[in-house]
């Protein structure tokens, strides 16, 4: 698959809301990339980009000629086209193409790659590992456990600026360790095994201390007073009896004693007047909770006479053969819900079978999203039979199923069939729970994808209204907007505590509280996505309100408040986005306006060339100088100056928040601050108002960058040249609807890209059990 640098598509789309301006060849006529393209990138271009060994920035141009040339060089051709309609090349000390000439190459290359949308692609499927938010989300809704096993799983890789791309989430032997005792966790906790059973722990199974030996006939032999000790789970809380076979070499006035310990407390001392010869069974009752817990049994009499004038009474000695641990005795006071849901029939004498069939045809349609086959069942049931026939219980077999289910690639993995094809309804439900709720699809989903009802215009959008009604759809800002306004960095992120003495671990989880619930307030209220830029509103608390200089707000709780200051407004005066792009010890306008490059135009910059060094944080060095005059001094590098000709004026425009939010008036050095900025289209802004009037102005590119962010999202896939023709439907339909969020939601859920499938790069076969 080709790749395309995030936001790419928005600077494609100002080209194609232009169509019309230039002409497109004609059949049969002249190829205008030969006859319009070629000649410009000849007159602007091709003196840096020649050298076909070595060719700047790793962009060579000489093999374009004629529209056929493009293809195979999808992905540069793509970024020729970003680069050019952006106006970072040519460089600013080269020879610069007028705007009609920049739009005139822009669009002919554009054209040349794409040709027209008539008949879009809806892009290739690549086989999507459930990453580690998804897998949590999908065994919370499976069985309402509150239990998250995937915090243990591997981190997951990150591609396109998130993390359920699927050509990034690799899957490593550590994943299928992590997955198998996951599995058994989940099984375990979900499922009650009722009836008692006997373990056993001979002398083997024993961890074995100094001042004991292993005697073949007499076993564990205490020859001091020490503790021996082994691991027993408990499958549940519950009564137990705990049986120990064990006899003495008897001396001195008192018998053995034997004290015996499970977890940290003491459940009982027995006085063992067997001889070891002879050992017999001595039995205590156990309460014991559920989970892992050591047994250890301590010998605590230890004797020793030498001059005793019986020498078979000179030395006292406790010999153990075995630990025995028998039940739960009780049946379960409650099952849980869990239990309850998937064991909805039990046996009826010796049916176990049928039973299990019934039971694992109705868990594996929701496990594997779609109705299973009867290969699958019939191998679950396989698994199953191990229990009975092992001597356990039918409760057991239900649990081996449900751990086979989980290992299962139909469960770990989101499968969709190969072949260009419209999506079965299924796989619909699957694609959409899973973007808005990162999880499983609901019984209602399944149910009407069982009746081919989900590919139906109407219903797929009322479906998706109700996934966004429900408290579930919180996942959109979790996953969505935490990855794209880079809430995630900031959980983790280090602000120095000498610089900003006041930053504490409640207020970071403030900031990104903020952020969240302006998000989720977005899709509640179905605002207008421009509030992204400019809002007279947001939510706080007491420490937000503490830092953005607002009285009468007390307490933690988060409230809707409208703003009066109109810096605040949307999410660049938000402090989560003012702390995430800054520095442990002060702001960085270069990271601020890269941001706003990246996330809010689309435009983002090319990489900064090798060896560039970063602006110097030396105390020395930097004395006296404002952080304009530092910028200024690092623009004067040719290699830097073209990209921070427009990102540095819109991080400076912000230098009014320090790095944590404040408002100041003056910087770190105590200069006034400046925020006046030119921009490489002749704009100017100065402060944080007058930078989102400049965005306000430019919200179509906006527009188009929070659509691509989206699609990638919701897609799990990085966008290709080819997805522009799903952008470009997708910004005409949400523009009746005043670009209302949940206009975005419904237009892409309905698109070609979403319902559709081209070539599988990656496929699975159903049936398949791990």
């Amino acid at each position: 698959m080709q790749r395309v640098p995030s936001g790419y598509l928005a600077c494609v789309g100002a080209i194609a809301l232009l169509g019309g301006v230039f002409q497109t060849a004609p059949k049969g006529g002249p190829d205008l990339v030969s006859t319009q393209a070629k000649p410009l990138i000849k007159k602007y271009c091709i003196k840096c980009h020649t050298d076909k060994a070595d060719p700047s920035g790793g962009v060579w141009l000489g093999g374009i000629t004629d529209s056929k040339s493009l293809t195979p060089q999808r992905r540069m051709i793509d970024q020729v086209i970003k680069a050019v309609s952006s106006k970072h090349m040519p460089p600013a000390n080269q020879p610069q193409p007028t705007p009609q000439e920049r739009l005139l190459l822009a669009e002919t290359l554009q054209n040349g790659l794409n040709g027209d949308c008539t008949v879009p692609d809806p892009g290739k499927v690549t086989l999507r590992r459930l990453n580690r938010a998804e897998y949590n989300n999908t065994i919370r809704d499976l069985f309402g456990l509150d239990f998250h096993p995937a915090d243990d799983f591997p981190s997951d890789d990150v591609g396109s600026g998130f993390d359920n791309i699927g050509e990034v989430l690799s899957l490593s032997p550590l994943h299928l360790e992590k997955y198998l005792d996951a599995a058994e966790k989940i099984a375990f906790r979900a499922i009650v095994v009722s009836d008692k059973k006997v373990v056993r722990f001979d002398v083997d199974k024993f961890k074995i201390p100094e001042g004991c030996i292993i005697n073949g006939e007499l076993g564990i032999l205490f020859l001091t007073g020490v503790k021996a000790s082994t691991q027993h789970t408990f499958p549940r809380a519950g009564r137990y009896r705990l049986k120990f076979l064990a006899g003495g070499m008897q001396a001195g006035d008192e018998v053995c004693k034997a004290r015996v310990i499970v977890g940290d407390k003491v459940i009982g001392e027995v006085n063992v007047a067997a001889d070891a010869t002879k050992p017999i069974v001595y039995e205590l009752p156990l309460d014991a909770a559920a989970g892992d817990q050591k047994i250890e049994v301590a010998f605590v009499n230890d004797f020793y006479n030498p001059n005793a004038p019986d020498p078979k009474r000179r030395d006292r000695n406790l010999a153990l053969q075995y630990v025995e641990v028998v039940g739960p005795l009780d049946a379960p006071t409650t099952l849980p819900p869990s239990h309850r849901h998937i064991i909805f029939a039990r046996p009826n004498g010796n049916n176990f079978d049928a039973v299990y069939t019934q039971i694992f045809e109705a868990f594996a349609r929701r496990a594997f999203r779609r109705t299973p086959t009867a290969a699958e069942i019939q191998g679950l049931v396989k698994i199953a039979q191990l229990a009975p026939a092992n001597g356990e219980s039918f409760e057991r077999g239900v649990q081996l199923g449900i751990t086979a289910c989980l290992v299962s690639p139909s469960f770990l993995f989101r499968v969709e069939a190969g072949g260009s094809r419209n999506l079965n309804d299924f796989e619909i439900a699957s694609r959409l729970s899973y973007f808005l709720w990162s999880s499983t699809p609901d019984e209602t989903l399944l149910a009407l994808a069982e009746k081919g009802a989900l590919h139906k215009p109407e219903i797929l959008q009322e479906q998706a209204l109700r996934l966004l009604s429900d408290p579930k759809s919180i996942a959109l800002a979790d996953n969505f907007a935490a990855q794209w306004l880079q809430l995630r960095k900031l959980e983790t992120l280090s602000i120095s505590k000498k610089a900003f003495p006041t930053f504490t671990a409640k207020l970071r989880s403030s900031m990104i509280q903020e952020t969240k619930r302006f998000f989720m307030n977005m899709i509640q209220e179905d605002r207008p996505i421009i509030d992204f830029l400019d809002s007279d509103y947001t939510f706080v608390n007491q420490p937000l309100a503490e830092l953005y200089g607002m009285a009468g707000i007390v307490g933690d709780e988060f409230r809707r408040v409208t703003l009066q200051d109109r810096n605040r407004g949307g999410i660049l005066g938000q402090a989560s986005f003012l702390t995430v792009t800054s520095n442990p010890t002060r702001t960085s306008p270069v990271k601020r306006g890269k941001f706003i490059l990246d996330n809010i135009l689309g435009t983002p910059p090319p990489p900064a060339p090798p060896a560039i060094p970063a602006l110097t944080e030396d105390a020395k060095v930097i004395k006296g100088q404002t952080m304009r005059q530092r910028m200024e001094q690092h623009r004067k590098d040719p290699n830097c100056s073209s990209c921070h000709t427009k990102m540095d004026p819109l991080g400076l425009s912000l230098e009014n928040f320090n790095a944590m939010g404040n408002w100041r008036t003056q910087d770190d050095t105590g200069v006034e601050v400046d925020t006046r900025g030119d921009l490489p289209d002749g704009a100017k802004v100065n402060g944080p108002d007058s930078l989102k009037k400049y965005l306000m102005a430019h919200q179509d590119e906006f527009v188009r960058c929070f659509t691509d962010r989206l699609f990638t999202y919701a897609l799990g896939r990085e966008l290709t040249g080819a997805d522009r023709c799903h952008i470009d439907n997708v910004v005409k339909m949400t523009k009746a609807k005043e670009f209302r969020f949940r206009s975005f939601i419904t237009a892409v859920i309905q698109s070609d890209a979403f319902l559709k499938t081209g070539q599988a790069t990656t496929s699975l076969k159903q049936g398949t059990q791990s």
